[in-house]
């Protein structure tokens, strides 16, 4: 799991599969306050759980998700049933 001080200021995105499709949910930049950490960027900040922290990826050059390039991160986010 990586530690919320390091990832303090980097991009992240919050994606939800739809399909063979991603749509994004949120995106931002991480901050950590030395408390908790939050995605700050798409209005309001949303604290990210440590059980989001544990499942973040990091976004490689190669990445075949297309809407995740130009982020450091990605999550996604469970399809609501």
């Amino acid at each position: 799991m990586l530690h919320p001080a390091h990832v303090d200021g980097r991009s992240l995105v919050i994606l939800r599969r739809r399909g063979r499709r991603y749509s994004v949910v949120a995106s931002g930049r991480l901050e950590h306050d030395g408390e908790s950490l939050a995605l700050v960027g798409d209005g309001k900040p949303r604290v990210v759980t440590d059980a989001e922290l544990a499942s973040l990826f990091v976004v490689k050059p190669d990445t075949q998700i297309t809407v995740c390039r130009g982020f450091d991160l990605f999550l996604v986010e469970d399809s609501e049933a």
